[in-house]
């Protein structure tokens, strides 16, 4: 990999310990990785920013990490995105993500989203795999700009389809990787 190499960072909507979302993003950034990209993940916790509010903003002023991620998210060629789906859409974890790093900064000035490739993934130990929250995801993606790469996939029965930090099933991590592939062709 060369500093010419494409930029792929990886945003994870959930925080918790053992997240088979964050797992199958590994994978995927992983498979991106060996295609020739560079890699990163945003590391977000459950309280890496307050919860979105300009009141807060402009009392307490920008989160601390916000324009080191920001930063990142600028210097992206392209996104890997993975979350539950929480009562039909993605996690509020992702979206408060979206709705700082998308706030314009004199720190860390650019364009984070606008006109970038981003492959969604969702792991669900249901049968649907989070298939509703992919969409919601994409709706809010596709309104701030950014190009969805037409290769998501939704994760199926997690728990039958790992083990011990792996994807075991062939055809899942085909579909992972497939979506891995597709971003890295668009960031080319």
């Amino acid at each position: 990999m060369t500093e010419k190499s494409p930029l792929i960072v990886g945003v994870c909507g959930s925080a918790r310990a053992g997240s088979f979302n964050r797992l199958v993003l590994d994978h995927a950034l992983a498979h991106a990785e060996t295609l020739g990209a560079r890699v990163e993940m945003v590391e977000m916790q459950g309280d890496t920013f307050p919860n979105f509010c300009e009141d807060l903003e402009t009392r307490d002023g920008r989160p601390g990490r916000l324009d080191e991620i920001r930063q990142l998210c600028v210097d992206a060629d392209g996104y890997l995105m993975a979350s539950p789906e929480y009562n039909g859409g993605p996690t509020g974890i992702l979206k408060n993500f979206v709705d700082w790093v998308s706030r314009p900064s004199k720190t860390a000035p650019g364009i984070p989203f606008r006109e970038k490739p981003v492959g969604l993934l969702s792991v669900s130990t249901g049968r649907l795999g989070g298939i509703k929250g992919i969409q919601c995801l994409r709706m809010i993606l596709s309104h701030l700009g950014m190009h969805i790469s037409g290769k998501e996939f939704a994760f199926a029965l997690a728990k039958e389809n790992t083990e011990d930090g792996k994807i075991i099933n062939e055809f899942m991590a085909g579909e992972v990787n497939a979506v891995a592939a597709r971003l890295f062709e668009l960031t080319r």
